[in-house]
């Protein structure tokens, strides 16, 4: 590779790579090499050469863990990587784990990494909408609106802290058929349950009754399990009464957004209306998880309630023959804790083994625990809660 000096017009520097270079890309402060056979970058910084003519010197690292074209039957020319919109970052194409990797420049390992939803990435590119400063106080952004309408603006700004909505109206071009209609529901639940049929149904109008449109004949709905990791389109069916109706069942909790097209109206997914349902887990599903949580709390009362402790009442029979130690634990107020002198002796003891950053069903179990607690004893024979 040759770098000039385009302030002389002269050859600075001749640099050597390996395996095969075959693409160059840059951010403001550097230029990086990938090779066709091999993982290794080669970074050449942009800094002014030095006094001899020589830059300020090369750096290698790998993306990825094989070749660039690893896993890839075709010649690719499009760019696998490129410049962020944020200073010193940058991303790059990773095919063999089928992700796009976001680097820190001056950092050998990646940042982050965007899953690809086991599709081979073969380019990437950045879309910028970030609003910028085109003059004192005054910042701009320049996007294309896609749907005729009430429109709302959000602008959320990091620090300070300032969320601000702006409505404002969209007009619809000349002779643009695809927003000159709208969809209004007729039956739209806010929520509805995972794993079960919801039913929806919508009328489809024009925005102009007084425009000779031809009607709908066919139209196709899409519902998306956000951010995408799941999607089935459903063809409508028109009623009697003239509104489109669907039916489809959610596999799963999340948010489904809702979209529509229609061909023959010019009416394409990304730009018709979109609809939104928040589908929960099930309400019995909700209740057998309790239900086995409270069962699993018994469970361990029953396994390690009366084998615990030499010092149980003799009322639940022979002590069990166990030496436990009496090490140190510190509960949730802070407070040191002997296991058997302050804990177990010439009480009833109910040990739990938790991890204590247990999100799901750990949390269930403490009403359980509680319970259990209140009424498995005595009051002058019940002890403490303390987590290891």
């Amino acid at each position: 590779m040759t770098i000039f000096d385009t302030v002389t017009n002269r050859v600075a520097q001749t640099v050597t790579v390996a395996n095969g270079p075959y693409e160059i890309g840059f951010t403001d402060a550097q230029a990086y090499i990938r090779r066709r056979d091999s993982e290794i970058v080669t970074a050449i910084p942009l800094a002014p050469l030095r006094a001899d003519g020589r830059s300020a010197g090369l750096a290698e690292f790998p993306v990825g863990e094989k070749p660039a074209t690893a896993d890839t039957s075709r010649t690719l020319t499009a760019a696998s990587m490129v410049a962020s919109p944020v200073k010193q970052r940058c991303c790059w194409r990773a095919p063999v784990k089928r992700a796009v990797r976001y680097y820190r420049e001056g950092m050998a390992a990646p940042a982050d990494s965007f899953d690809n939803f086991g599709h081979q990435p073969v380019a990437v590119t950045i879309v910028d909408r970030s609003l910028r400063q085109t003059a004192p106080g005054t910042y701009s952004a320049v996007t294309r609106l896609l749907r005729a309408g009430a429109t709302t603006l959000v602008v959320l700004v990091d620090k300070p802290r300032v969320a601000h909505c702006f409505a404002f109206d969209v007009a619809a071009r000349s002779g643009d058929t695809a927003t000159a209609w709208a969809f209004e529901p007729v039956t739209l639940p806010q929520t509805a349950p995972a794993g079960r049929p919801v039913t929806l149904s919508f009328r489809v109008v024009r925005r102009s009754p007084s425009e000779r449109l031809p009607e709908p004949s066919a139209i196709t709905a899409l519902a998306i399990l956000a951010p995408g990791s799941w999607h089935e389109r459903v063809p409508m069916v028109r009623a009697a009464d003239g509104t489109w109706g669907m039916q489809f069942v959610p596999p799963a909790a999340g948010i489904y957004l809702l979209a529509f097209e229609a061909p023959r109206q010019g009416i394409h997914v990304d730009a018709s209306p979109h609809f939104t349902i928040d589908v929960t887990e099930p309400e019995p599903l909700r209740a057998n998880m309790s239900r086995i949580a409270a069962w699993c709390g018994l469970a361990v009362v029953l396994v390690l309630g009366p084998t615990l402790a030499r010092g149980q009442s003799p009322d639940l029979g022979r002590a069990a023959p166990l030496d436990i130690p009496d090490v140190v634990l510190v509960d949730h107020n802070g407070t040191s804790h002997r296991v058997v002198r302050d804990l177990i002796r010439g009480k009833i003891a109910v040990v739990s083994f938790v991890f204590t950053g247990c999100t799901t069903i750990c949390s269930r179990l403490a009403p359980p625990w509680g319970r259990s607690t209140s009424c498995s004893a005595p009051r002058s024979a019940r002890g403490s809660a303390c987590s290891p």
